[in-house]
């Protein structure tokens, strides 16, 4: 299927209306935003992870930053509000912040549908800009609505720094890696409904 598709900003979005990631109409917005700054639409590109700026153009996905432009705590906050976006409604994340208990440990924490949950955190000093990728990455797979539900996030550029990432069912994944993009992070949902939550480290 996708042999016929070209590497360009109209074949991108073509493929992703095709697999069902992307509406009509979000792709029409995307390629309208291209065409804005004056891109030939039909120009073809070598590396596929060219195009895959598109995807924030056309509203979908979200974006891991190299580092935040304000806050940690606001970055942080921002990357889990759009990444449960894209569950449509099916996760809901709310009070996002780092916490510091009294060892002078910081943690992220965030309630995904109303529950409590924890990533230890390390951070280069108090006034770094840079995430604690490990812990976003594992708040992120903590955010896929699991259940029946078959999608995962996947990381559409090679590098982790500014990558695009969606939430996609394997066969979505499997047409844009034959497009040419690397993928080469796949994250699932490690949390277990219905278990109990308490602070990190005491009895309950």
């Amino acid at each position: 299927m996708n042999n016929e598709i070209r590497r360009t900003c109209r074949g991108f979005a073509e493929l992703l209306v095709r697999l069902g990631i992307a509406t009509e109409e979000q792709a029409a917005t995307g390629l309208a935003e291209a065409a804005g700054i004056g891109m030939d639409l039909d120009e073809e590109f070598e590396d596929a992870e060219e195009l895959t700026f598109l995807v924030g153009d056309c509203g979908l996905g979200f974006q891991t930053p190299e580092k935040v432009s304000g806050d940690l705590e606001d970055g942080y906050k921002e990357l889990l509000l759009d990444a449960a976006a894209c569950s449509g409604g099916a996760v809901v994340v709310d009070d996002v912040e780092l916490v510091k208990d009294e060892d002078g440990d910081e943690y992220l924490h965030f309630r995904r549908n109303g529950r409590s949950i924890w990533h230890l955190t390390e951070h280069l000093s108090d006034s770094t800009r840079y995430m604690d990728w490990n812990a976003a990455f594992e708040a992120i797979g903590d955010l896929v609505p699991g259940n029946d539900d078959p999608r995962s996030f996947w990381q559409l550029d090679e590098e982790s720094y500014d990558a695009w990432w969606l939430l996609m069912t394997p066969d979505q994944a499997q047409g844009l890696k034959e497009f040419g993009l690397a993928m080469p992070v796949e994250l699932g949902n490690g949390v277990r409904d219905g278990m109990p939550t308490a602070e990190p480290e005491t009895l309950a």
